[in-house]
């Protein structure tokens, strides 16, 4: 019998490594791999659709309201 991941596995994942490595870096991982798991395998969509969403979260938040998001303790002083 084969014991199905609780989804809230992965959103504890993505909350640990943002607060390590950052918003960004985490998110440029968890986007492919969260598409990879939803069975999409083309590598230059994966690349594509991880850029072109990042480059929109900084675009909006960033550059246009001002707002910096966690840059994680390995960063820090």
């Amino acid at each position: 019998m084969h014991e199905q991941e609780n989804p809230c596995d992965r959103t504890l994942g993505y909350a640990l490594a943002t607060d390590m490595i950052g918003f960004y870096p985490s998110t440029a991982v968890t986007i492919p791999l969260a598409a990879w798991l939803f069975g999409y395998r083309s590598p230059l969509g994966l690349v594509a659709a991880t850029v072109i969403v990042i480059g929109v979260i900084w675009l909006i938040f960033d550059y246009g309201m001002s707002q910096d998001f966690p840059a994680g303790r390995l960063w820090q002083e």
